[in-house]
């Protein structure tokens, strides 16, 4: 988890802060003008931090964690732009783990004749 985290933390948290920026600097529409080009990675790296987490602690983040601890992005929308973590893809990300649980559960359980 920690390995996980820290390579959030050097890697996306910087990346997301400076798009949130450029995405809103001029004009506040252009975050939801480009919103289905990142919201896919949104997801998955709210996916990463949820599933580290459930696998070092056995329990789920919360929307609030996921966002500013984890990705450092706001939680929700705010007036002078940048990057929120939505509840879709917050939601979507629960449901990757649910999948990926089940999907190591079946690889891992033997089968038996």
């Amino acid at each position: 988890m920690k390995e996980t985290k820290s390579l959030l933390a050097e890697k996306a948290k910087p990346l997301l802060s400076s798009l949130g920026k450029e995405l809103c600097a001029s004009e506040h529409y252009y975050y939801y003008r480009y919103h289905e080009m990142f919201s896919h990675s949104l997801t998955r790296l709210s996916f990463a931090a949820c599933l580290s987490h459930y696998l070092d602690k056995e329990k789920l983040l919360a929307r609030e964690e996921v966002a500013q601890e984890w990705l450092g992005v706001d939680m929700e929308e705010k007036p002078e732009g940048g990057f929120h973590l939505d509840l879709e893809d917050y939601l979507a990300s629960l449901i990757m783990v649910s999948n990926e649980l089940v999907r190591a559960t079946l690889i891992c359980y033997p089968t038996t004749k």
